[in-house]
């Protein structure tokens, strides 16, 4: 017998043709009940505003369902929104204490975004030595997930902070040869 798909998949299946509404309802449902999946995928649908209006409010609260049952994308996406003042007051002190939550986690836009976070002393005080761990960080984290280019923006914000930093040169070399493979 062919296995029943269960409601969260339904709602991934309805969000993947278009039926917003149904997809919104299921994963209102399982998001109320805890479920910490359907609760980013709320958050994600009212912070974009597909298929529902734009709701930075709605989608600061599904973030936050999901963010303090230790969801990585959440914490990292609510950190954003505090960043910005996006549905919530504006906090930077808020805003880097989620982006260190997800950055722990080995999120790499958590963690460049940290990084970044310390180089300007944006709610944290400004550290340059922070900044180039959380980079190198993000760049190890980028290269583990094949994103090159990513890792390559990662290793130009060491070089902009501390010009040939060995750290910067041992991440360019790494880069290459996964160019290269």
């Amino acid at each position: 017998p062919v296995a029943k798909p269960d409601q969260f998949s339904l709602g991934w299946q309805a969000y993947d043709e278009g039926r917003f509404a149904e997809a919104c309802r299921i994963w209102r449902m399982l998001a109320e009940k805890g479920m910490v999946g359907a609760q980013v995928n709320l958050g994600v649908m009212y912070d974009s505003g597909t298929g529902v209006s734009e709701d930075p409010a709605a989608a600061a609260k599904w973030y936050r369902s999901a963010a303090i049952q230790s969801d990585r994308g959440a914490q990292y996406n609510l950190g954003l929104m505090y960043e910005a003042g996006r549905g919530v007051p504006q906090d930077l002190k808020q805003a880097a204490a989620w982006q260190l939550k997800a950055a722990e986690q080995g999120f790499a836009e958590a963690q460049y975004t940290l990084g970044r976070m310390y180089a300007a002393g944006t709610g944290v005080v400004q550290n340059r030595d922070r900044a180039i761990d959380w980079l190198h960080k993000s760049a190890r984290s980028y290269l583990e997930e094949g994103i090159g280019q990513k890792a390559l923006t990662a290793v130009e914000a060491i070089n902009r902070l501390s010009p040939d930093h060995p750290l910067g040169e041992e991440l360019r070399a790494q880069i290459h040869l996964s160019d290269a493979s």
